[in-house]
This record gives structure tokens, C-alpha cells and sequence, in this order.
């Protein structure tokens, strides 16, 4: 199934992400994940919005994790850490289901 942003979503993306690198050249280093995880949420909300009940579910579950992340990210510093070092691997792990599905 295709996924397309609407106009104003992109958008806002592409602003999120400009001002997150302009940023980045006067913040201290360390807000620089925060702000790119920060962007990742519209991105999964229009990604929910437009998925299959399947992927919807992983999308959901994935928004939640991202989500208790950022809460837990100055109390809990090494919880926030796993799920960075943890979230390419199940990305990963959903892409080749979804290359699996293409190729059948």
C-alpha cells in the first residue's frame, strides 16, 4: 500500500528537520536526538493513519516505545539508550517482512 503525506504534513517535516540541523549548530550536541525523535512522531502518526491493521498495530507499538523513551530520557538514561540501540534492528526486522510480502 502507498503511503503519501499530505501537503501539510510534509511540510512540517521538512521544517522540523531544517530547524533541527540549524539548531544543532547552537544547542548543545545532546538535543540533537531528542529533536530528530521528535520529528519521527508526525512521520508515524500519518504512517498509523494510512497503515494495514498489521503494520498499524507494529506502528502503534513502536510510537508508544519512542514515546516512553523521550519521557524516560533524563530519568532513565540507559532505558532511552536501549531502545536507540534496539529501534534499527526492529525497523529492520519489518522492512524485511514487508520486502517478503513484495516479493510473494
Amino acid at each position: 500500500m502507498g503511503r503519501v503525506l499530505r501537503e501539510d504534513e510534509a511540510f512540517g517535516l521538512l521544517a522540523h528537520f531544517v530547524s533541527t540541523a540549524e539548531l544543532h549548530t547552537i544547542e548543545p550536541p545532546h538535543y540533537a536526538d531528542r529533536r530528530i525523535l521528535e520529528g519521527v512522531l508526525p512521520l508515524l502518526d500519518a504512517m498509523i493513519r494510512d497503515g494495514d491493521a498489521r503494520r498499524r498495530r507494529w506502528l502503534e507499538d513502536f510510537r508508544r516505545d519512542l514515546q516512553n523513551a523521550l519521557a524516560a530520557r533524563r530519568t532513565d538514561p540507559d532505558a532511552y539508550h536501549s531502545f536507540l540501540h534496539e529501534a534499527p534492528g526492529r525497523i529492520t526486522v519489518m522492512l524485511r517482512e514487508l520486502s517478503t510480502e513484495a516479493d510473494a
